[in-house]
């Protein structure tokens, strides 16, 4: 529905949320604007698209990055949003889509230097060894198991009720 008053739209954060924030913003006919602090878009779908049977993750960005195109967003790439950019902006409306940080387990051990989140993995920023133990059952624990096991290492999958192996 297109907005009964038009407003100067900026979203912080250029990840599934932000994206659609944008999306939708510009479709109902607002100025927009999306602040990213890293050089491209699509947030933790990123890492998260890097297993190649994740090329829908892979595809959906870039069907934001057209969409957000032919709409009309400003895009501001390798920019961080803080209080004096968005004064100097001035937006009626500001939506803060900065995504969310992995949890870190409360176990003896997991600050070592052998210990990582899946997103550092899925990034290439940490190579993991030919043994791999991760702990976790829900989706990013099992596409990453998915993944390291398609590579080629030994991966334990440890959840609450269940362990599960492949060699």
């Amino acid at each position: 529905v297109p907005a009964a008053e038009k407003k100067r739209v900026v979203v912080v954060g250029g990840g599934p949320a932000g994206l659609e924030a944008a999306r939708v913003s510009a479709l109902r006919g607002h100025r927009v604007t999306l602040i990213e602090a890293e050089e491209r878009l699509g947030g933790a779908l990123n890492p998260a698209g890097a297993p190649r049977f994740k090329k829908a993750d892979r595809e959906l960005i870039a069907w934001y990055e057209a969409s957000l195109a032919e709409l009309g967003v400003e895009l501001r790439l390798n920019t961080r949003a803080d209080k004096a950019l968005l004064d100097a902006m001035g937006p009626q409306v500001v939506f803060v889509a900065e995504g969310s940080e992995p949890r870190k387990l409360a176990l003896p051990g997991a600050d070592g230097a052998n210990v990582t989140d899946a997103l550092a993995v899925l990034s290439g920023k940490v190579v993991p060894g030919e043994k791999t133990v991760i702990i976790g059952g829900g989706l990013v624990a099992c596409e990453l198991a998915l993944h390291l096991a398609q590579s080629g290492r030994a991966v334990t999958l440890l959840a609450r009720r269940a362990l599960l192996r492949s060699s």
